[in-house]
Parts: C-alpha cells; sequence; structure tokens
C-alpha cells in the first residue's frame, strides 16, 4: 500500500519528487509574482486565523 501511495502521490505531483525535501510549499514564488506591480496580496481570511489561532 505504501508502495501504490508514493507511487500515485509521484504521478501527480507538480514539480519533480524529491525524496530529501521539504514537505512545505514556501510562500515566495506566489509573492514574487507581486514585484514590481501595484497589486497586493490578498489578506488572510480572519475567520481562518480565528480558527487556526483557537485549534492551536
Amino acid at each position: 500500500m505504501a508502495e501504490w501511495n508514493r507511487q500515485r502521490a509521484e504521478s501527480i505531483l507538480p514539480r519533480a519528487f524529491d525524496p530529501e525535501g521539504s514537505i512545505g510549499i514556501t510562500d515566495e514564488p506566489p509573492r514574487e509574482a507581486y514585484d514590481g506591480t501595484d497589486r497586493e496580496p490578498e489578506p488572510l481570511n480572519p475567520a481562518r486565523v480565528h480558527q487556526y489561532e483557537e485549534w492551536c
């Protein structure tokens, strides 16, 4: 089952599989899209922030 899960994950990953890589995704690439523009990133949803603070 674990092998099937690994193969399935590798087949749908939008980036190359790196077994030693971080499991998280940084916010740098999306934020770079705003550099040099007059647009600001969307603020965090206050309801979600509240839920996160309550649960953690």
